[in-house]
């Protein structure tokens, strides 16, 4: 992707936060299992099965470890985080929750942890709460005390903001919430890819990302359940794959994990998942933040010169997102000539309109950044923003 010419010109990839490129190892990875180990999982009684179920379950133990997470069983694939909100949302919460309660989340997020609860909400008839900002984009902390009542029994929460880079403190949620008695879910979809978590240490109740924003593929996802819980959840869905037994009246269901993850799986793209893991592993925490950090500093030096640029949110843990806003230019005019320079970046109200009706702004430009992104490259995007600037001066 990174020798792709765009227009003649060669490739800034400026949009890891939606989703992230492809390293070569993944890819042979994807290629090797439908060159070598075609086959489904925990099904066959022969060879190219048997081996393949093995890679599957020890990607399992590769999450876990990578996430420190204490148990393997509590690692569901899922086709990516919003279907394990989902999950969650359906499985656990509707069946947990009654009339009067409250569920709590933020104006920063996401739309995939918004939607499933106001949903689960208008089903059970109960209230959903969301916790503002500060000026900086930071959840206030005497705001959420506030919130939270005798009646609030769950809390959605983003580790990291897709738009406003923010790095939530969610070991201190996690720990108030838990001295509450609610459970807490956490949205690290933006997270896990560039900054090292501890499901052991953070203890939140759920945790969920995506392989595709960490360097791994498309339509796979991880369900991280706390190991006390697992036995409190109904599967989310029923099928194949999932069953000790069935007859004409009844089943009965397998054990976690694999009660929770019906039907054949994105066998390919979980073993992808795997790769990815490796490759960041390989690369190692220390360099991956170090080069992200310094990269995070030259970009906001730079933009921050710009006196017709302004940043949305300046919070003082970040990661390299910058969404801004440039004069009373159109995010999506930015973007398109971006574009023709090669440079890929998001554009609107990247999923998270609600935070943009809070905000009293139309949308934003966004660029995230990753280890493989360069200096010259943020140069070359300063360079255009401020083209772009005189040509609207025109």
């Amino acid at each position: 992707m990174l020798k792709k010419k765009i227009y003649g010109k060669p490739l800034v990839y400026l949009d890891n936060a939606a989703t992230s490129l492809t390293p070569t190892d993944v890819i042979n990875t994807i290629k090797e299992y439908y060159t070598k180990y075609s086959s489904n999982i925990h099904r066959g009684a022969y060879y190219t099965s048997m081996i393949v179920s093995d890679l599957y379950e020890s990607t399992r133990k590769t999450v876990a470890s990578f996430i420190n997470a204490e148990h393997s069983e509590s690692i569901v694939f899922t086709k990516g985080a919003t279907e394990s909100i989902n999950f969650v949302a359906y499985a656990f919460i509707k069946k947990n929750i009654k009339e009067g309660e409250e569920i709590v989340t933020s104006i920063m997020e996401h739309h995939s942890n918004i939607i499933p609860w106001q949903e689960i909400c208008k089903d059970t008839k109960t209230t959903l709460k969301f916790l503002y900002l500060n000026k900086k984009g930071e959840i206030n902390w005497d705001h959420f005390i506030s919130i939270i009542s005798n009646k609030t029994k769950f809390i959605a929460i983003s580790h990291v903001s897709s738009v406003l880079g923010t790095i939530n403190n969610i070991y201190e949620i996690i720990k108030y919430a838990h001295s509450k008695g609610i459970y807490v879910l956490v949205d690290g979809a933006q997270a896990v890819p560039h900054i090292k978590v501890d499901v052991s240490y953070l203890d939140p109740d759920f945790y969920v990302f995506s392989a595709h924003k960490m360097y791994g593929p498309t339509g796979v996802g991880v369900l991280y359940i706390k190991k006390t819980l697992i036995d409190c959840i109904h599967p989310y869905q029923t099928g194949g794959g999932m069953i000790n037994s069935v007859n004409i009246k009844q089943a009965s269901y397998a054990m976690a994990p694999q009660k929770f993850e019906a039907g054949t799986p994105n066998i390919s793209g979980v073993l992808g998942l795997q790769s990815a893991i490796n490759y960041i592993n390989k690369i190692g925490w220390q360099t991956i933040e170090g080069i992200e950090s310094s990269l995070y500093e030259f970009t906001k030096r730079l933009l921050v010169k710009n006196s017709e640029l302004q940043i949305i949110g300046q919070a003082s843990s970040k990661i390299g997102v910058f969404s801004f806003i440039l004069n009373n230019i159109h995010p999506h005019d930015i973007a398109s000539i971006l574009d023709k320079e090669g440079i890929a970046v998001r554009s609107g109200n990247i999923c998270a309109e609600p935070l943009m009706n809070y905000l009293n702004i139309n949308g934003v430009t966004r660029i995230s950044l990753s280890f493989y992104n360069t200096e010259k490259e943020i140069q070359l995007l300063n360079t255009t923003l401020n083209n772009i600037i005189r040509i609207f001066k025109k």
